[in-house]
Order: structure tokens, then sequence, then C-alpha cells
């Protein structure tokens, strides 16, 4: 089982998110690694906007929706929130809308919150923050486990000389991936896009990598193409925000060219997935998230294009499961037509 200190620093659960006398402390993503500062929040609507804003994004979703539960927990522990059930569900869907695609998180809360209702943890504030604390601690024990187990497959598709490239920032399965190769003698680079108009793979995913001595080179979003047809790389890995039951997937928007690319080429695509949702029969049920386009026509508070003209911001594309070589799981690396015999609905993870 890896450690925490074997992860880069911003995948570390402490600096993701952690709560501390009734404030967040939520690691700012936006800024780093130019400056390496936190925000502090104390109300839930604070962190639903800390996530709507991006501050953390991907799998941070999952650790500071774990924070808000703790801390509406707490709240209500000290009678700062009145105890309900009722109360509880509102308040976590503060934090489930802020970010709508990526649906792990929402359900991991759905399904805690059920938990901690059949045990009665609603009767009594003491008793739901003590449920809360222990139920949260299985919860990112079980995910360390997936990580664990999926890092490993990850690092066995890899090969001896390989180049990889990825989208955004796929956090724990695709970094463990990589470095579990690196570390049993695996000659890689990694190739990394830059990821615009948030910059994530520039700003998240290099650094990280460069933190654990893995090779690695920042492209822009339109170069891999050009490197795959000169030779320098072979396969394609990302975390994927939503698989559903038929094998396609959404991620970060440029996914879907980068699928299509390697379709062309003949390389191998592979999407990571923690948790298959399967209450999504296609994609025809994911529901995109669109951004506001001022994301796109400004940089740094500075406007990039003249003044009327108009931007759009798919945060996600949407990915065909005839463009999916194999989705690693934690049931195993399956085709896309796989994926509804390994995960029945209801089962969870």
């Amino acid at each position: 089982m890896f450690q925490q200190d074997d992860l880069p620093k911003i995948l570390r659960k402490e600096v993701i998110a952690s709560l501390h006398d009734g404030i967040v402390r939520i690691h700012n993503r936006r800024i780093y690694p130019g400056r390496d500062e936190y925000m502090y929040v104390s109300s839930v609507q604070e962190i639903a906007d800390a996530m709507q804003q991006m501050v953390t994004q991907g799998g941070g979703i999952l650790r500071l929706s774990l924070v808000a539960l703790l801390f509406i927990a707490e709240q209500m522990a000290e009678g700062k929130i009145p105890l309900s059930q009722q109360e509880f569900i509102r308040l976590l869907s503060l934090i489930k809308n802020a970010r709508r695609t990526n649906t792990t998180s929402h359900r991991i809360l759905d399904s805690l919150t059920s938990s901690l209702s059949l045990e009665g943890a609603f009767s009594n504030a003491e008793l739901l923050l003590s449920l809360s604390r222990s139920k949260v601690e299985e919860v990112e024990a079980t995910f360390d486990t997936i990580y664990d187990s999926m890092s490993d497959l990850g690092a066995d598709l890899i090969l001896d000389g390989e180049g990889i490239f990825t989208t955004c920032f796929a956090e724990h399965t695709f970094i463990l991936s990589l470095l579990k190769a690196h570390r049993s003698g695996k000659d890689l680079h990694v190739y990394v896009p830059e990821t615009r108009p948030y910059l994530q793979g520039a700003r998240l995913t290099a650094p990280s990598l460069q933190e654990l001595g893995i090779p690695v080179t920042l492209i822009s979003d339109a170069m891999p193409a050009h490197l795959i047809q000169k030779g320098a790389v072979n396969r394609y890995m990302s975390a994927a925000d939503t698989v559903c039951m038929d094998g396609s997937a959404a991620n970060k928007v440029g996914t879907l060219t980068n699928a299509v690319l390697c379709s062309h080429y003949h390389l191998p695509f592979h999407l990571f997935a923690v948790s298959p949702d399967q209450s999504k029969l296609s994609m025809e049920d994911i529901e995109i998230e669109y951004r506001d386009p001022e994301e796109l026509l400004t940089f740094r508070g500075e406007r990039i294009s003249a003044v009327g003209v108009h931007g759009i911001y798919p945060a996600f594309d949407t990915i065909p499961p005839s463009l999916i070589t194999s989705i690693i799981t934690p049931r195993g690396v399956l085709r896309p037509q796989d994926i509804r015999m390994k995960y029945v609905p209801g089962e969870g993870l």
C-alpha cells in the first residue's frame, strides 16, 4: 500500500482539504505552483462556492465533499446548525450541485447519508459526529485500497520505453501507475498538455510528476498529433470523470479529440474509473457542465480577445465506447462492453 508521503504534495489528504476548529482549509489549485496557498472557509455555501470556482477539482472534490460532510456534522453537534436529516441532505445538495458531471462524490455522500440514517445518527448530534468521522475514515481507506490496486493494473500496462500522454490532472490512479512503473525500472516519458483554460496540466500534472522524479515534458493542447506522428508518444492514459454502463465516458474537454487521434494512429486509449456510475446507461445520461465563457476569454484577469467576441466553455467531453481501448477499474482492466457485466446497479463500489 502506498503512503501519503509517496504522493506529490497536492494529492495528500491534509493538503487537499482539512477541518480544524470549525474552519475548512482548501489548498488553492487555481494559483499553484506560482503560489502555494490555502483558502479558509466557514460555511457550507462557501465550500460549495470554492468547488464551483475550481479551488479544487477532479479527485479533490471527493476529499472536500467528505470534509464538508464532517463540517456539517460538527456544526450540528455544536448546535450551530439544527440537527435534522432534512437539513443535512439540503446542505449536502449544495455541495453536490457545485460540480455536476463527476458523480462519484455525489453517490458517496448519498450512501453515507443513508447509512447514517439507518444507524439512527440523526437522533443524537454527538452520535452523528462520531459515526460521520468513522464512516469518512472507512471511505477514505477504501479509496486508498482502490487507488493502490488500480495503479498496479495501470503500471502493468505501461511498457518499457514508452511515451505517454494524458489530459488535465488525472490524480491518484494515473500518478501512482506512473510512479510504480518508474520505480520498477521502466523507462518512460510523460507528455502533458497544458489543459486550457485552467492549465491543470501545466500547473498540477507536470509539477507533480517532476516532484516524483518522473520524466515529463509540457506541451500545448494542440501538439499530441505531432508527437504521435513523430513516434514520441505510444499510449494515452487519463482518469474519467464519469463512466456509464455502456462503456462511454466523460472527461475534461479535449479528451474526445485525443480519443479520435489515438484511434486514427492505432494507439491504446485507457481511462481510469474508480466507480462507474450504475445509474447512467449511456453518455446521453451525462449532464455536461457548461462554465462561464469569461473563463475562456480571460487569463489572469486580462482579456485575451477583442471586446464583443463571444466564447463557449463546455467543461467536459463525452467519449463513445468505440474509441476506448480499456477502462481500468477496481474490478480489473475491462473492455467498454464489459462494464455492464461487472457493475450491477445497486452494488455500490
